[in-house]
């Protein structure tokens, strides 16, 4: 089911000694956010960075997850550990993880190891895939 808005603008003007007025009718599409069970992981991952001391850091790249759901990009987060934030985002990243929702979510509370999904093909990675493995014990303390 999609909800659509209608918004009806009328726009006003002193035209000599008559005053004009034009409509215009825009539709709105409203933004639907998808609940994911990864979403569950993200927030462990967002409260496990407030606890990190920025000048007392071991990794500190920028890491993009790509969240699919039924093959289809659902949603984009980006993990700045240079900044020590995290950002539902299309942004930039040195490593980005494409994977399934339940995939995410399998990793993200230890039912699955990184390393076990890529070797399965259930988890593709863009850039420096090495930088996964720098992540991997972050990711495991999120238990």
């Amino acid at each position: 089911m999609m909800v659509v808005f209608t918004v009806v603008v009328e726009n006003c003007a002193a035209v000599s000694n008559d005053v004009v007025c034009h409509q215009f009718q825009a539709v709105q599409e409203p933004t639907i956010t998808m609940s994911l069970k990864s979403d569950e992981v993200f927030a462990k991952i967002a409260k496990r960075l407030e606890n990190i001391d920025p000048a007392n850091r071991q990794v500190q790249q920028v890491y993009k997850f790509r969240i699919t759901k039924d093959g289809k990009v659902v949603k984009n987060w980006v993990m700045d550990l240079k900044a020590v934030k995290l950002t539902e985002s299309d942004g930039d990243a040195e490593a980005t993880l494409i994977m399934d929702d339940e995939i995410m979510f399998a990793i993200g509370t230890g039912a699955m190891p990184a390393k076990d999904a890529m070797a399965q093909d259930k988890m593709e990675v863009e850039g420096q895939v090495e930088l996964i493995f720098l992540l991997e014990p972050f990711i495991a303390s999120l238990k």
